[in-house]
């Protein structure tokens, strides 16, 4: 089950349009996209980005589903809501529900360049516990094997999170940006919107 473009949880549009040049070349920004390219390019490991709101987190994420799909990769973007949401749909279309459930998290767990956003956006639930500790498990193990990249943003530092989760954010085989720029979006205008 490959992901690319109408699979990829962006637009046509925003493959074809979304480039690296849409970020800018100094700063947190800069950091945050030579991290985010080197983890892509070497083709395993989590970036943590986190920061404000408007702060580019989401286009990073974005930029690099959209160029790792050009490549003719899979990729795929989804916010942690949606994907959860997409788990406990499982629940209710298939009277297997157990083996549906499973199913959809493995396919989330294997998708070889996962960005999720919004990851501190969810109200932790029993369930939401759960499924994102083993989806995280999941993609965790894979990474140390160099076998897939996952790119998360939060507007929270890593530290906020349990423990256990903190820790495999925090391993030092991958990389943490904080973002602490002023929010972008008070200069956004129409005729530079995509």
């Amino acid at each position: 089950d490959r992901i690319y473009g109408e699979h990829s949880g962006l637009s046509l549009n925003e493959i074809r349009m979304l480039t690296w040049a849409h970020i800018l070349d100094h700063g947190e920004a800069l950091k945050a996209r030579q991290a985010v390219q080197r983890t892509i390019e070497r083709g395993y490991g989590w970036v943590y980005l986190w920061g404000g709101p408007g702060v580019a987190k989401t286009l990073l994420l974005k930029i690099a589903v959209a160029e790792t799909i050009k490549k003719h990769k899979p990729a795929g973007y989804v916010g942690m809501s949606a994907l959860l949401d997409n788990l406990r749909e499982a629940y209710d279309v298939d009277q297997h529900t157990q083996i549906e459930a499973g199913r959809r998290l493995k396919r989330w767990a294997s998708i070889p360049m996962l960005a999720i956003d919004e990851f501190d956006k969810v109200k932790d639930t029993d369930f939401v516990h759960e499924k994102r500790m083993r989806l995280l498990d999941d993609r965790y193990e894979a990474a140390v094997k160099r076998q897939s990249v996952t790119l998360i943003a939060s507007n929270l530092s890593p530290e906020v999170f349990e423990d256990y989760l903190a820790d495999r954010i925090r391993d030092g085989r991958f990389e943490i940006v904080e973002l602490t720029t002023d929010s972008l979006r008070p200069a956004m205008d129409w005729a530079h919107d995509l």
